[in-house]
């Protein structure tokens, strides 16, 4: 037997509501009977704020009992509200049944304390996920991003440890040698010694001779 259901929809455009008051009436054909359906034009609408309309459409589900509340999507339905998963546990609490139309994945369609309790363990989830998430402008564990509008790898060296390691090499100082105080690879030495070619000689051997001032 079928259900009683109450629908709310809220479109900008008239072709969007026909498309979606389609959807709807397919996902309810075979389970509810729709009482009735309360739509919003969003056009000059306070985004993410229920209006008038949808304080009517729980009015109305409340006084006749209607327990089965459909909307479209997830998706727009946390649209209306400035917390929509708070609104969303509200009505479960309540003793109301939500449905989405299209891209379900509660489940439990035709199963009413199933579908409460799915509901219910999906707030919890997503409560849990919230609250792991780290803050804006912070990487893990809260910290800030290093090297902001940076890409690629850091830089082995600062600026001042590559000073340092081109007067060792002038003083001649093996590359094997700054390779090991600097804590860097050959390669690193080798790229940074391009722009002093008088410096870079041979990997290995004895260390050069202080070039004369």
């Amino acid at each position: 037997m079928k259900k009683n259901a109450v629908v709310y929809l809220r479109t900008r455009k008239k072709k969007e509501y026909q498309r979606q008051k389609g959807i709807v009436e397919n996902y309810c054909k075979y389970h509810f009977s729709i009482t009735r359906i309360f739509h919003d034009e969003t056009e000059g609408m306070t985004a993410g704020e229920p209006s008038d309309t949808y304080r009517e459409f729980r009015e109305f589900a409340g006084e006749g009992k209607v327990e089965h509340l459909i909307f479209f999507t997830l998706r727009e339905f946390l649209k209306v509200f400035p917390d929509g998963f708070a609104e969303l546990r509200r009505l479960t609490d309540d003793g109301m049944v939500v449905h989405f139309a299209e891209g379900d994945f509660i489940g439990y369609r035709d199963e009413p304390d199933l579908r409460r309790d799915a509901i219910r363990s999906f707030l919890s989830f997503m409560e849990t996920m919230r609250e792991g998430a780290p803050k804006k402008g912070t990487g893990p564990r809260g910290r800030k991003p290093a090297g902001k509008g940076r890409i690629g790898r850091p830089k082995a060296l600062t600026d001042s440890q590559i000073r340092s390691l081109v007067s060792a090499r002038r003083s001649g100082t093996t590359i094997g040698r700054i390779c090991k105080d600097f804590s860097v690879s050959r390669s690193t030495v080798s790229k940074i010694l391009r722009n002093y070619p008088e410096l870079k000689g041979e990997w290995k051997g004895k260390p050069r001779k202080a070039r004369a001032s």
